[in-house]
């Protein structure tokens, strides 16, 4: 966000025990993370179009199936 303008350095505040983001950059932080969960791509494992918010459902089942041995391999997926 920071490269692309969606937040900047007005919105974090500096202190001496740490930096912080300013409510309204947590609300930017916020709706750029929604804007994104809700964009549509193809599931590189399934092949058919979903929100990344699914996606990270789906992925999250399919490990838990492998941590719990019902499958025998759990490959992640990459996206950019």
């Amino acid at each position: 966000m920071l490269a692309t303008g969606g937040i900047s350095r007005d919105d974090f505040s500096l202190s001496p025990a740490g930096v912080y983001l300013s409510d309204a950059g947590r609300r930017k932080l916020i709706a750029a993370h929604e804007r994104r969960a809700r964009e549509e791509t193809t599931h590189p494992r399934f092949g058919y179009r979903m929100s990344y918010r699914r996606i990270l459902e789906l992925e999250i089942r399919v490990l838990g199936k492998y941590l719990l041995g019902e499958v025998d391999e759990y490959a992640p997926i990459w996206t950019r």
